[in-house]
């Protein structure tokens, strides 16, 4: 829900965000001084991020793109997070405060084994001149976030558990499943919470991707036989 909610704000993008974004030597940060609220990096490469966002943000990640978008009271961002790997920064979409928004300038900072490789002494440099992103601290095979839950969250009703109870309280979401549980951590003792599907009035447990059922279709064939016309030379005799 609140991705989707974040996702609709950015889609209508009218102002310029005056603000940079800076990554490199092993951390994300965006320029102090601004209203930016929620982020979408597009990158090249595979990290192993490290959540550094205040306690009402969440970041979710894949291998082609990075969200960070609040569940609570929102805030100016700045430090964004720490990563280790090979990581190239394409684009960064950024929505201020008003759900207004624009790309920010991407600034590369190298660190010291980076500037030995060039021959140009420079501290910054913008990410579209940058030919490949540098490794930090080793290679990652697959893109992760440390910060696996949204914690805290609050039900008053709208959630139902396996019985049909609605429930009221703390639960929490799981990022990479989008599963809701009880309990505003992870622990045990959490059970899965359902949502009611109006159409039909049934339970369907959170976080579940309903497919439709695939049409499979056959292809009919006719199997036919040669025949050898009968010596009496009639029109009868088929092999059929």
């Amino acid at each position: 829900m609140y991705l989707m909610l974040w996702l609709f704000l950015i889609a209508f993008w009218q102002k310029p965000v005056m603000s940079k974004l800076y990554y490199g030597s092993g951390s994300c940060t965006i320029s102090e001084n601004h209203d930016v609220i929620g982020l979408e990096i597009r990158y090249r490469g595979a990290i192993r991020i490290t959540d550094k966002t205040a306690e009402n943000y969440n970041i979710v990640a894949n291998n082609k793109k990075i969200i960070v978008f609040p569940t609570g009271i929102v805030e100016p961002l700045n430090i964004l997070f720490e990563y280790t790997g090979n990581f190239k920064i394409v684009s960064a979409l950024a929505s201020d405060i008003n759900g207004k928004g624009s790309y920010l300038t991407i600034k590369k900072a190298m660190d010291y084994p980076e500037l030995m490789g060039k021959s140009e002494d420079l501290t910054e440099i913008t990410s579209e001149n940058m030919n490949a992103g540098y490794q930090y601290k080793g290679r990652v095979a697959k893109t992760t976030v440390d910060n696996k839950i949204i914690k805290n969250q609050h039900s008053k009703g709208t959630l139902y558990l396996e019985d049909g109870t609605a429930y009221s309280g703390a639960y929490h979401v799981h990022l990479e499943t989008g599963k809701a549980m009880t309990g505003g951590e992870h622990s045990k003792a959490s059970q899965d919470l359902y949502i009611l599907r109006i159409k039909d009035n049934k339970l369907i447990k959170t976080g579940i991707i309903e497919r439709q059922p695939t049409r499979r279709t056959s292809v009919r064939t006719t199997r036919t036989t040669k025949t050898t016309p009968s010596s009496s030379g009639g029109s009868g005799g088929g092999g059929y």
